[in-house]
């Protein structure tokens, strides 16, 4: 059975987090927000569907990858994750959920990213404002 609804909330992490699902079993809505975590650890995600990571401040070493969103994770968001200096942590390698113009989702609420695989001229990253999805280059609704 899959891990859900995995909350980790407001506490003082010495070594870091990792939660690891399998290619069968994925660990699933996942909420990780509020974390301080020191001692050189890191957030570490590996065949995750579905979360978010937010508002933690992770101290690290330099060979710490701070928020580390490895294979077979999908729909995961993250922001606001800081380092003691107040500088972005982590890799921010995850790749945007592709959508196409006939299936995009809601634009409520404001903030979302994602990737339009077929706007006029292409493929283009894009953000929602709450009522419309905008092209990130440009800030043109998608048509």
């Amino acid at each position: 059975y899959s891990i859900q609804n995995i909350r980790i909330v407001g506490n003082a992490i010495d070594e870091g987090i990792t939660v690891i699902g399998n290619s069968t079993y994925k660990a699933k809505n996942l909420l990780i927000t509020g974390n301080r975590i020191s001692g050189g650890g890191r957030i570490y995600l590996e065949q995750v569907e579905g979360g978010l990571v937010y508002g933690n401040i992770i101290t690290r070493s330099p060979e710490s990858d701070g928020v580390n969103i490895a294979t077979g994770t999908t729909n995961v968001t993250q922001w606001n994750n800081f380092n003691d200096a107040g500088l972005p942590s982590g890799n921010f390698n995850a790749a945007l959920q592709s959508y196409s113009k006939a299936s995009l989702p809601s634009a409520s609420p404001a903030g979302k990213q994602i990737y339009v695989t077929d706007d006029v001229g292409g493929a283009v990253p894009a953000f929602s404002d709450g009522t419309n999805w905008r092209r990130a280059q440009d800030r043109n609704v998608i048509s």
